[in-house]
C-alpha cells in the first residue's frame, strides 16, 4: 500500500500529472478496490500530489497561473459530463475502456520517443503557434485562438477526470506543448497546478455527495505525497527520453495486466 502510493507519487512528479493513471490499476489490482471505489482515492491523491509538485515548480517562476485558472474553470464544468457517463457504464466497461486509454497512451509516448531520437532535436522549437510568448512581457498573448486552443485542453481535461479521475496529464501536456511556445518545466508546472486544482474540484463534489474514504485509501493517499516530492527531485536527473520510454513500457505491462485480472 505504501509502496503503490509512494509509486504513484513518484511517477506524478516525474512526468506532470499524467502518471496518474497508474493509481486506479494499483488500488484495484492489489487492493481490491471496485473502480468507481477506487477513483476519489485516486482523485485526492493525485491533486495532493500534483499541488505538491506546482508548488514546488511555482517557486522558480515556470507556473503560467493564467492559463492555468483558465483551463480549471472550463474543465469544472464539463466534468459533470465525464461523471455522468461513467455512472452508465458497468464496471468491466470502464476497466476495459481505461485500459485501451493506456495502450494510446503508451504508444504516444513511445511515437514521441522515436521522434526524439529521429530529430535529436530539444523538446522547444521556435514554431509559430496559437499562444505564444511575448517577447516583451514574457507572458502568453491571449487571442481567439489561443482561448480556443485552450477551451478544447480544458473541456477534453474536464470530461475525461469527471469519467475516470486520472490521467488528464497525457491530455494537457501534448495540448499545452502544441498550443504554446512555453518551456517544458512551465509545461509540466501549469498541468500539475490544473490537475491539482481540478481534481480538488471534482473529489469535493464526491465527498459532499456522501463518498468516504476508509483508512487504506488515506494511507495511500499520504504515501502518493511523498512519493511526489521524491518524483520532482528525480525529474531534474532523468532525460525526457528516458521518461518516456520507460512509462510507455510500464503503461503497456499495467493495462494488459489490468483488462485480464480485474
Amino acid at each position: 500500500m505504501l509502496l503503490s502510493g509512494t509509486a504513484v507519487g513518484v511517477l506524478l512528479g516525474l512526468t506532470g500529472g499524467g502518471a496518474g493513471v497508474f493509481a486506479i490499476p494499483l488500488l484495484t489490482l492489489l487492493m481490491g478496490f471496485s473502480f468507481m471505489e477506487a477513483k476519489p482515492i485516486a482523485l485526492i491523491a493525485v491533486a495532493i500530489a500534483a499541488f505538491v509538485g506546482a508548488l514546488q515548480s511555482a517557486k522558480s517562476g515556470h507556473l503560467r497561473w493564467r492559463a492555468a485558472l483558465f483551463i480549471v474553470f472550463i474543465g469544472s464544468l464539463a466534468s459533470p459530463l465525464g461523471q455522468w457517463i461513467a455512472f452508465q457504464l458497468s464496471h468491466q466497461w470502464l476497466v476495459y475502456s481505461f485500459s485501451i486509454l493506456m495502450l494510446v497512451m503508451a504508444s504516444n509516448l513511445f511515437r514521441q520517443a522515436f521522434a526524439m531520437v529521429g530529430s535529436r532535436c530539444s523538446d522547444n522549437d521556435s514554431t509559430q503557434r496559437p499562444c505564444m510568448l511575448s517577447e516583451k512581457t514574457g507572458r502568453l498573448i491571449w487571442t481567439k485562438k489561443c482561448a480556443a486552443k485552450l477551451t478544447a485542453a480544458g473541456i477534453s481535461s474536464g470530461v475525461f477526470l469527471g469519467l475516470y479521475g486520472v490521467g488528464v496529464g497525457f491530455i494537457l501536456v501534448p495540448a499545452l506543448s502544441r498550443s504554446t511556445n512555453i518551456s517544458v518545466q512551465a509545461t509540466t508546472a501549469t498541468s500539475l497546478m490544473v490537475i491539482a486544482l481540478m481534481s480538488s474540484i471534482v473529489a469535493g463534489g464526491m465527498v459532499l455527495d456522501g463518498v468516504t474514504i476508509n483508512q487504506t485509501g488515506l494511507t495511500f493517499i499520504g504515501a502518493a505525497c511523498v512519493g511526489a516530492v521524491i518524483g520532482r527531485l528525480l525529474s531534474l536527473r532523468l532525460s525526457s527520453l528516458t521518461l518516456k520510454w520507460g512509462l510507455g513500457t510500464l503503461m503497456v505491462i499495467t493495462a494488459i495486466l489490468f483488462a485480464l485480472i480485474s
